[in-house]
């Protein structure tokens, strides 16, 4: 009896057993990921043909959608939202998961100013749960990714203090 939110990868749609292998992946990581700055799992598993997250509900808007209605953060405003998701993201870094998006889309801003950062779709797995990325395939968006990510080499936690470096002048600027 509570509101929670799916994400459903239909095998139909993607129709690879590695976007299959990679839902799997990312559901048991974001079930050990307990932090008040990441979206929290429910519950996880498969059918025949697809995988399911469930997740709470969230209310609030992405950064996007904040950035569209007031352009530019204050200061003050922008470094207590990079601060959140900079927790957010450590409590990953230590289960040893890169998040490889964070950006504007990626935030969420509830209604009572929590942050939550969302969709560890495209995370490298550290911990030697398999490979989550091809050779050359570039995972990602451009205008967040670290130079080495860029450059094809290894992806760390310090790759997303980039990210996150170009998001906090993307809620500062508003470009």
């Amino acid at each position: 009896d509570r509101r929670v939110a799916t994400k459903v990868i239909s095998a139909a749609r993607g129709g690879s057993a590695e976007i299959d292998r990679r839902a799997q992946l990312e559901a048991r990581v974001l079930c050990r990921l307990e932090h008040p700055n990441v979206v929290r799992v429910l519950d996880a598993g498969t059918t025949p043909d697809s995988v399911f997250i469930v997740m709470e509900w969230l209310e609030g808007r992405s950064l996007r959608a904040i950035l569209t209605r007031l352009r530019y953060l204050t200061v003050s405003e922008a470094l207590s939202v990079a601060v959140r998701i900079a927790e957010g993201v450590h409590s990953a870094h230590e289960l040893r998961v890169i998040h490889r998006d964070l950006k504007r889309e990626n935030v969420m801003m509830l209604r009572d100013n929590q942050v939550k950062v969302l969709d560890f779709g495209i995370a490298k797995f550290l911990s030697g749960e398999g490979p989550t990325t091809e050779k050359d395939v570039y995972l990602g968006t451009l205008r967040y990714m670290s130079p080495e990510h860029l450059l094809g080499q290894a992806v760390r936690a310090r790759s997303e203090v980039y990210a996150l470096g170009a998001l906090l002048y993307t809620l500062l600027t508003g470009r």
